[in-house]
């Protein structure tokens, strides 16, 4: 199930690994923000909008 956390856990993770210079490890988690994004749109208000 979605939750809201899930994109501030990946968010802060992503922070982590910038502030970390860990650059070839962003790509995963910058894949999986994305795709929680698109479900927080589809599963939102928003959609009606878009």
């Amino acid at each position: 199930m979605f939750d809201c956390h899930d994109i501030y856990q990946t968010v802060t993770k992503i922070d982590t690994l910038l502030k970390g210079k860990d650059y070839d490890k962003v790509e995963e988690p910058m894949a999986e923000l994305f795709e929680l994004i698109h479900i927080a749109i589809q599963l939102s208000e928003c959609n009606q909008a878009i």
